[in-house]
C-alpha cells in the first residue's frame, strides 16, 4: 500500500501530511482513560501504528533513494547507527518528560495525568516536525516513488 501511495503522491506530500496524521494520533493516545471504549482506542492504536510505520518506511527508502551505489554500505551503516541513536533519545525524552510532569505535580509515582501530558507534548512536536518535510523538493525520491511532479504554468 505504501508503494502505491508514494507513487500517487511523492514523498514530500506523503511525509508532510503523514507526519502530520502520526503527530495527531499521538495527541489522541493523550486522551486515552480507563472509561474509554476498547474499541476506539484499538482503532485509535491501529491509526497510530499505521501512520508511523508508513512514516518509517516512506522515510527509510527516502534516505537510500538519493545515494549511489557505492555509497550505499556505509549510508546503510550510519542509518543504523543513527537510528538506534535517535529510538534511545526517544525513550529518555519520554521518561523525561514523565519524570518533570510528576515533579510538577509533587507526585511520588508517574500517573496517567502524567502520561497524558507527555503524549501531549511528542505529539505536539511532532506536528511541528512535520511542518520540515514542506521544505524538500517536490520531486524528491521521484526516480524511486515513479511520481509524476505535475508542473504549473
Amino acid at each position: 500500500m505504501t508503494t502505491q501511495i508514494l507513487k500517487s503522491f511523492g514523498f514530500r506530500n506523503v511525509s508532510c501530511f503523514n507526519g502530520v496524521l502520526v503527530g495527531l494520533t499521538m495527541l489522541a493516545c493523550g486522551f486515552i482513560t480507563p472509561a474509554t471504549p476498547k474499541l476506539l482506542m484499538v482503532v485509535l492504536l491501529f491509526a497510530a501504528g499505521a501512520t508511523r510505520s508508513m512514516q518509517m518506511t516512506s522515510l527509510m527508502t527516502l534516505t537510500f533513494a538519493e545515494i549511489p551505489g557505492p555509497e550505499k554500505s556505509a549510508a546503510s551503516t550510519l542509518h543504523s547507527m543513527l537510528q538506534q541513536t535517535a529510538a534511545a533519545a526517544g525513550v529518555a525524552a519520554g521518561a523525561f518528560l514523565m519524570a518533570l510532569f510528576a515533579g510538577l505535580d509533587h507526585a511520588t509515582t508517574v500517573g496517567l495525568s502524567e502520561l497524558h501530558r507527555s503524549f501531549l507534548v511528542v505529539g505536539a512536536v511532532a506536528l511541528v516536525g512535520a511542518t520540515v518535510f514542506w521544505r524538500m523538493p517536490a520531486d524528491i525520491g521521484s526516480e524511486v516513488s515513479l511520481h509524476k511532479v505535475r508542473k504549473v504554468g
